[in-house]
């Protein structure tokens, strides 16, 4: 009975911190807000709404990396402010599809990708059936719940991105956040195996009902700053877009009450 209240508690809060952030003066966090709140992507408020996010202080700044001189700009993965990271960012953001100032950035990014270099192995593997490869991943990782590991239960650690127990924002390489994240894309988060995933990022919660920035990971520059990034993610309504974004991966998902992550070893 008290998990079941807790769960109710903690939905009614979400519920009405994502009502408030709906109403936001920040188009980013109005879209991600009003997405949470039941409007259909495809509705023409949606619409009306993401057209805003290019006019955001977010998109502002991190469009400046076409203030980058050319030999600059050709640094494409320089971390944060190259193109392939400032696409990254605009997708995260929902920046809406199909803006032609974006094509030199997309351009480099492909010339990139696609060099010799990038096509040999074991750089590049490419599978047939994208949308099936990624189930298959998928699995990989549910077998583990996500984060820990099968044959002892510990955490996984990874050797690049920092602990995956901790919410990265904005750049991500593998947290509970992102992978319940990915789960949610694929359709997979009222699997069983994501219960204790979301049981940790659930215990995050704040009592207004978002969710802690726990590790800043892109500090603002308005120079080409290595790991910075033009945008200020840290501003207040920088750590919202992490709660909103929480908020909405967790709120894909249907109440589940996970257990306590103890080591489960049977049957992994």
């Amino acid at each position: 009975m008290n998990e079941t209240r807790d769960v109710a508690t903690r939905r009614a809060a979400s519920q009405r911190l994502v009502r408030r952030l709906s109403g936001s003066d920040d188009p980013v966090l109005a879209y991600k807000a009003s997405l949470g709140a039941g409007m259909s992507p495809e509705s023409a408020s949606a619409r009306a709404l993401q057209a805003e996010i290019p006019r955001s202080g977010t998109s502002r700044a991190l469009m400046r990396v076409f203030e980058q001189d050319d030999k600059t700009l050709r640094h494409v993965y320089r971390k944060w402010q190259g193109p392939h990271w400032t696409l990254t960012c605009l997708a995260m953001i929902d920046y809406p599809p199909g803006d032609e100032a974006l094509w030199p950035l997309v351009h480099l990014v492909y010339d990139w990708l696609l060099s010799k270099h990038f096509l040999e192995p074991p750089l590049t593997a490419i599978y047939p059936g994208s949308l099936d490869a990624a189930q298959r991943a998928a699995e990989l990782v549910l077998a583990r719940r996500l984060l820990w590991h099968i044959g002892d239960g510990t955490l996984i650690t990874p050797k690049w991105g920092g602990r995956a127990d901790r919410v990265h924002y904005p750049i991500q390489f593998y947290d509970v956040l992102f992978a319940m994240q990915v789960m949610a894309e694929l359709g997979r988060t009222d699997d069983p195996r994501c219960a204790d995933a979301l049981a940790l990022l659930l215990s995050k919660q704040l009592p207004d009902g978002g969710f802690p920035l726990e590790e800043p990971n892109a500090p603002s520059a308005v120079r080409v700053a290595s790991r910075h990034s033009y945008a200020d993610w840290a501003r207040p309504e920088g750590g919202k877009a992490t709660h909103c974004s929480a908020l909405l991966r967790s709120a894909c998902s249907k109440p589940i009450i996970a257990g306590d992550n103890r080591p489960a070893r049977s049957g992994f």
